[in-house]
Order: structure tokens, then C-alpha cells, then sequence
């Protein structure tokens, strides 16, 4: 169809649906004021999220790369969450990953997000080898230290918190 078609036809079922319709009821009214005002929302704090394929970034003693999040895996040795992240082109390079001040992740493995006190959370980060154990990350070995950027989390005023995720009022 040709551009001048197109716009004839979207005129007759214009007029068509005005014609079918010219009896139905109107629609409910709604309050301007609260579908036009545009929601307040509200500094929450710094979060990091923690759900698997979320990318993030990452200093390195090698400089600024970006990483995807594989998981939160138990360590071996000591029964803590380790943050395991995925580094290079193709993603082969495995790290894992522990707050250096201390703080778990997440109370488990299905954790999705972790507050954290700065933009930039310091972690103490090591190697992982190619092939481990199923389920679980060996303890730390040739540690180094990084830092992750952590987005800032907003949310409108009338959230309520629940295990770091807003939920609406009813």
C-alpha cells in the first residue's frame, strides 16, 4: 500500500469504529491529578543486585572491566556466600567475590539485592579454577582486592521494605 492508501484506510476504520461505538457507555472517570502528577520518589540507598546476568563493574588491579553475575555459591571452607562473577570476552574468566568489610551478601542463595554503605563497595576477590567442586567455590586463595560499582536504588514514597525489596501498600 502506498503511503496515500494507508492513510485512507486508517481514516474509514476511524470513522467505522466511531460509528460502532457512538453507543457505548463512557469510560470512568479517573482523578487527573493522580494518573498526571509525576510519582515522588525518594533516596533508598546504595544496593548491589545480585541476580544471576546482571552485569557490573568492577576495579581491578588490571583496571576497569565489566563482569556478568553468575550467582551467590557457597564457599567451602566457612559456609559463607561468595559472589561469583564472570570476566573477559567470553565470559571464561571465573572470580569470587566477598565484601571486605565483613558483610554477607545475602542470608542465602536466593538473595536478589544487598545493601551496601558506598557507590564503589570494596571486596576481596580470587580466582577460581576451571573446573570445581558442583555447588560450591573453594576458599580464598590468592586474594586481591577490588571494588564494585553499586547503583543507587530510588523508590516512590509509599514503598514498604521487606527483605531489601519495595513492595506496594495495598
Amino acid at each position: 500500500m502506498t503511503p496515500e492508501e494507508v492513510d485512507a484506510w486508517s481514516d474509514a476504520e476511524l470513522e467505522r469504529n466511531l460509528r460502532e461505538h457512538a453507543n457505548d457507555p463512557p469510560l470512568l472517570e479517573y482523578n487527573r491529578a493522580k494518573w498526571e502528577t509525576p510519582p515522588q520518589f525518594e533516596f533508598a540507598g546504595f544496593v548491589f543486585n545480585l541476580r544471576a546476568g546482571f552485569l557490573i563493574i568492577c576495579d581491578t588491579p588490571l583496571g576497569r572491566r565489566r563482569a556478568e553475575n553468575v550467582g551467590l555459591v557457597p564457599v567451602a571452607e566457612g559456609g559463607s556466600l561468595a559472589l561469583v562473577v564472570a570476566l573477559g570476552s567470553q565470559r571464561r574468566e571465573r572470580w569470587a567475590l566477598r565484601r571486605a568489610d565483613g558483610e554477607v551478601w545475602a542470608s542465602d542463595v536466593a538473595g536478589w539485592y544487598a545493601s551496601v554503605p558506598a557507590r564503589w563497595v570494596p571486596v576481596l576477590a580470587w580466582p577460581l579454577p576451571a573446573r570445581g567442586a558442583a555447588g560450591s567455590v573453594p576458599g580464598p586463595a590468592g586474594v586481591e582486592s577490588w571494588t564494585v560499582f553499586t547503583p543507587a536504588r530510588y523508590v516512590p514514597e509509599d514503598a514498604e521494605w521487606f527483605d531489601d525489596r519495595p513492595k506496594r501498600r495495598r
